[in-house]
């Protein structure tokens, strides 16, 4: 059930209520799995919430659970372009260091922020 609000909400471009129910999530003692990151990191991204986003990994490895390459994408993919490209690329090398693959969407997202 929260997964389905979290992504309705990040489809309506809702960052509040999605960061609201994740927060939710941890009040009921019900533990956030990497979807449910996924699917905020991705909502506060699409409301340009990039520092949420960025933010949310770090809080991800914190309360031991671990990013994916959909959590890592999702973060690189809210930085605005041409202002955070060191963040991109260093969001990209932290992937290899944290055995997460590199795919094509993360290489065009770090790509794509250095555009102007």
């Amino acid at each position: 059930a929260y997964n389905s609000a979290i992504d309705a909400f990040g489809y309506g471009e809702h960052w509040q209520q999605a960061f609201s129910f994740l927060k939710e999530m941890q009040t009921d003692y019900v533990m956030p799995d990497v979807v449910n990151y996924n699917a905020t990191i991705s909502a506060c991204g699409k409301g340009k919430q990039w520092h949420l986003s960025v933010a949310l990994l770090e809080v991800m490895q914190t309360r031991d659970v671990l990013p994916n390459v959909i959590s890592r994408n999702a973060a690189i993919g809210a930085l605005p372009r041409a202002e955070n490209w060191q963040q991109a690329f260093c969001l990209l090398e932290g992937m290899q260091g944290c055995d997460v693959v590199l795919d094509m969407i993360s290489c065009n997202a770090a790509i794509r922020s250095c555009e102007d």
